[in-house]
């Protein structure tokens, strides 16, 4: 049988997207409050500076709801770059982060910091035109990460030709247990090569292609050289080529047999 408490929380999830109605049951009565707040703040959005400062602002027993952190700073605004320097050591329950917008070169270490911290076990980004700018940021990071996700949403014509130059490789790839690619567009939706570089994805457990347009063998073989640990593979979208795709995803899913040393003798 639910308790009253448990009803009351139930109730305030089912407002987790309305902030007005969420700062009314704040103000209720204190058994109202720790649900709401945690609707309130646990998603944050970074879009300038007088965010990063609110943000900074915030009594630190609430600055620890925030969980999920979205980034959408204008790439001239260095100030809010600097800003976010700040905030980082502020977040100490960090579990996801959400970059919108790639930061330009003065506040790309800021970013790669961020994106090193441990508590993060999710990290969304939409495909940057430079893939190797996009896979610098994961320069710094040692500790695991649960699901990196990456969106296409627009042309990709150009995707590739865009390039700063070689990009160093990290003492240490960090690993990757998932990885979600989702395309809106009918462009190129191939894995950058160059994450391979800062991305450890030997172990990768599992892969998930949800796109616009159809996939075929080609494309999947081509994600799959990088991905032969899978063994969960989500495909969304219309299949072209529908035999040749599911004998390249029955061959990747398929154990491969261990030979014996011995037998070699």
């Amino acid at each position: 049988m639910l308790q009253v408490q448990e009803l009351l929380d139930l109730t305030i999830d089912f407002l987790h997207d309305s902030r007005a109605d969420l700062k009314r049951c704040a103000t209720v009565s204190k058994s109202w409050l720790p649900a709401a707040q945690y609707h309130l703040f646990s998603y944050y959005v970074l879009q300038n500076v007088p965010d990063c400062q609110r943000l900074l602002n915030i009594p630190p027993h609430i600055r620890r709801l925030v969980t999920h952190l979205a980034i959408s700073l204008n790439a001239w605004d260095n100030d809010a770059y600097t800003a976010l320097g700040n905030v980082q050591l502020a977040l100490s329950n960090l579990r996801k982060l959400s970059i919108y917008r790639f930061p330009p070169n003065s506040g790309l270490v800021v970013m790669q910091q961020l994106c090193s911290l441990p508590s993060i076990t999710h990290i969304f980004m939409l495909r940057h035109e430079d893939p190797v700018r996009q896979s610098s940021l994961f320069m710094l990071r040692t500790a695991p990460l649960g699901i990196l996700e990456i969106s296409h949403r627009f042309d990709d014509d150009n995707y590739n030709k865009k390039i700063t130059g070689s990009m160093p490789s990290p003492e240490r790839r960090c690993i990757v247990d998932s990885i979600d690619i989702h395309s809106t567009d009918r462009g190129r939706k191939t894995l950058p090569q160059s994450l391979t570089r800062t991305l450890d994805i030997s172990m990768l457990r599992r892969l998930r292609l949800s796109v616009h347009d159809c996939v075929d063998a080609k494309y999947l073989n081509q994600l799959l050289q990088y991905c032969t640990s899978v063994s969960d593979l989500e495909i969304h979208g219309t299949i072209g080529n529908s035999l040749e795709v599911l004998s390249a995803a029955k061959s990747l899913m398929t154990p491969q047999p261990v030979q014996d040393p011995s037998e070699g003798n």
